[in-house]
C-alpha cells in the first residue's frame, strides 16, 4: 500500500523488492492511494505486480476524509490480503486501523529522516508500531531516529524494528582496476576536475555549501566544475547565488535526468559532494562510490554509517564551506591517496548490493506467511 507513485528512490526500491519476490508463491497488488506517474505504474507491472487505484471524488479529495478511508478499506477487502506492506507513514496508520476489522499481517515500512518527517504523522505511526509484525527502517540512523517520537514509552518495549539498508545494483560496481587507472588518466592528462551532485533542490540537501566551497576553490586559483543533477523549488535561488559570486560559468544546474545520464556522469567525474543536513540513507552517494568517485559527504550519522570503517567518503561539516574546499583543495595537491580512496569506496560498496539486502525482504515474507516471525 502506497500513497502515492512517482519518480523517487522510494519507488525504485519498491520496484527492487517486486522484482525480488517469488511470483510462483506470491500474487502481489500495489494498492495507490494518491498521485500516479505513468512511467512508474508501467514498470511496476513489468515486474509482476498489478497495480490499483483507490477512487478519490473531489469532493472527498482529503486523505483523513471517513469517505476516503473507507474506500481503501473497500479496496482492501476486496483484495482480502495475507500480507500488507505498507510504504510511508499515512499507509503506516491506515493500514492499522484498517486491521482491526480485516485480519491480515502487517509489514510498514520507515524512509526518510524522522526530523524531518511530519511531527504528527509520525507520532501516529510510530505509537502503533505493534500492530506490524515488522517495522523496517532503511538505515540505523533512521531506526534510531524514531524513538523521541515514541509517545506509548515503555508500554510498547518491542517496536519490532528492522533495519535493512537500500541497495544499489551488482553491475553498477566497476572494477578496481578498471576505476583506478581512470582516476589516474584523468589526473595525468588536464588540471580541470570535474564535480557531480545529486539532489533534489531542497533546503535539506544544502547545495550552498556545495556552491560556497566551489566559490572559494575558484578564488584560490583551481580549476573545478561543478553539475547538480536534480530539480526542486530552490532552482531559481541557487541560479542567483552562482551569479551573484560570479561563478555561473563553473557551477551547472542540470536539472532532473535519466538515472543512467547521471551514472555517467560519475563515471566520468572526479569528486562527488553530498552536503545535505539529513537522509533517510542517501543512495546517491554509495552509486557514487560504486563508479569510482572519490566522495566528500556531511558529517551525519547516516552517511558515517554509509561510510563504515572507509576512508571514502572524506567527512566534513555540511556548514563550512571552507572546511569542504579546504578538504577539496588537498585531495587534488595529493594525489598519491587517489587510488587507495578510490578501491576503499569500491570495497564499501559491495556490502549494500541487491543480493545482499533484497534477500531480506523475501525472508521477512516467507516468515510471515510460514507464521515464523
Amino acid at each position: 500500500m502506497v500513497d502515492k507513485l512517482v519518480q523517487g528512490g522510494g519507488e525504485t526500491l519498491l520496484t527492487k523488492i517486486i522484482s525480488s519476490i517469488n511470483k510462483e508463491k506470491y500474487d502481489i497488488t500495489v494498492l495507490n492511494l494518491g498521485a500516479t506517474v505513468e512511467s512508474i505504474k508501467s514498470t511496476i507491472q513489468n515486474k509482476g505486480a498489478n497495480v490499483k487505484q483507490v477512487k478519490q471524488k473531489k469532493a472527498q479529495s482529503s486523505k483523513i476524509s471517513p469517505f476516503f478511508i473507507y474506500g481503501v478499506y473497500e479496496s482492501v477487502r476486496k483484495e482480502n490480503p495475507d500480507i500488507i506492506h505498507s510504504y510511508s507513514l499515512y499507509t503506516n496508520v491506515l493500514a492499522r486501523i484498517i486491521s482491526l476489522v480485516l485480519k491480515y499481517k502487517i509489514v510498514s515500512h520507515y524512509h526518510g529522516n524522522p526530523n524531518y518527517l511530519p511531527t504528527i504523522p509520525l507520532i501516529a505511526s510510530t505509537s502503533s508500531d505493534s500492530r506490524s509484525e515488522i517495522n523496517i527502517c532503511v538505515s540505523r540512523s533512521t531506526k534510531n531516529g524514531l524513538k523521541k517520537y515514541d509517545m506509548s514509552g515503555s508500554l510498547l518495549k518491542n517496536k519490532n524494528r528492522k533495519v535493512i539498508h537500500n541497495s544499489i545494483d551488482e553491475d553498477l560496481i566497476v572494477s578496481k582496476k578498471d576505476a583506478i587507472k581512470q582516476s589516474t588518466e584523468r589526473h595525468s592528462e588536464c588540471k580541470k576536475r570535474y564535480i557531480v551532485s545529486v539532489g533534489r533542490l531542497v533546503p535539506v540537501k544544502n547545495h550552498k555549501t556545495t556552491i560556497r566551497a566551489i566559490k572559494k576553490m575558484r578564488s584560490d586559483g583551481f580549476n573545478v566544475i561543478l553539475d547538480i543533477f536534480g530539480n526542486g523549488p530552490r532552482e531559481n535561488e541557487l541560479k542567483c547565488i552562482t551569479r551573484k559570486f560570479g561563478i555561473e560559468e563553473c557551477v551547472n544546474i542540470r536539472g532532473r535526468v535519466k538515472r543512467k545520464r547521471v551514472i555517467k556522469e560519475l563515471e566520468e567525474s572526479d569528486f562527488f559532494i553530498c552536503s545535505s543536513k539529513a537522509e533517510g540513507f542517501g543512495i546517491a552517494l554509495l552509486e557514487a562510490m560504486a563508479t569510482g568517485c572519490v566522495c566528500l559527504a556531511s558529517n551525519i550519522a547516516v552517511f558515517r554509517e554509509v561510510r563504515g570503517n572507509s576512508r571514502n567518503p572524506i567527512l566534513f561539516d555540511p556548514f563550512d564551506a571552507n572546511e569542504l574546499a579546504n578538504k577539496l583543495k588537498s585531495l587534488i595537491s595529493n594525489k598519491s591517496d587517489f587510488d587507495d580512496l578510490v578501491s576503499d569506496g569500491l570495497s564499501r560498496a559491495t556490502k549494500f548490493v541487491d543480493s545482499k539486502c533484497l534477500s531480506k525482504y523475501r525472508r521477512i515474507y516467507d516468515n510471515i506467511n510460514d507464521n515464523t516471525v
